[in-house]
């Protein structure tokens, strides 16, 4: 396959996945605009615990070609945390999707604050110490590994701002939708 057919394939894969309404290339000329938003909101607070770093979506940011998707509720969003909260380089909080592993959690006498668990010990051992920053790290997609002709595959889950522009890629804007960045690289061996 060429790269523009390898491109097609691989949108294609994209929209038909479960939960995805719809996923457009970005063009080249936009992803400056992206860039310029996801750092607009790293310089806030983000869930009012400090200031955020989009791994996933920076990531993103780094490959030759990247999808914008829009998400509905029957996604299926894998296991693994979207948020994590860091004092420094230590794990002290972070999303759990399960709810077996949050009840057990909760019984342990950690702080769960929705399906946000705070480790206690370590946030009062290093409250005061050190930088928090909260981490938005990428978003595993099985059904993007091993995509013919694709190679460095990942996704993100943009911030607000860049969520809010994204849109604007799509004829719609119904409630209860969302966005998602995947990107990816042309294997040329």
């Amino acid at each position: 396959m060429d790269g523009e057919a390898v491109v097609e394939h691989f949108l294609q894969r994209v929209q038909s996945i479960k939960g995805i309404r719809g996923a457009k290339l970005i063009p080249r000329e936009c992803i400056g605009r992206l860039k310029e938003l996801e750092a607009q909101a790293e310089r806030n607070v983000l869930m009012g615990l400090a200031k955020g770093y989009n791994e996933g979506v920076k990531l993103v940011l780094s490959r030759e070609y990247i999808i914008a998707a829009l998400t509905d509720p029957s996604m299926e969003w894998p296991e693994e945390p979207t948020v994590k909260l860091f004092y420094d380089d230590l794990l002290v909080g972070e999303e759990v999707r399960n709810n077996e592993r949050l009840e057990q959690y909760k019984a342990a006498g950690e702080m769960i604050l929705g399906t946000f668990v705070i480790y206690r010990e370590r946030l009062q051992a290093n409250r005061g110490r050190g930088n928090a920053r909260v981490v938005i790290p990428h978003v595993p997609l099985k059904e993007l590994e091993g995509v013919e002709g694709t190679r460095d595959v990942i996704a993100g889950s943009p911030s607000c701002p860049l969520d809010a522009y994204l849109r604007t890629f799509f004829d719609r804007d119904e409630g209860g939708l969302g966005t998602l960045l995947v990107g990816f690289n042309l294997d040329r061996d």
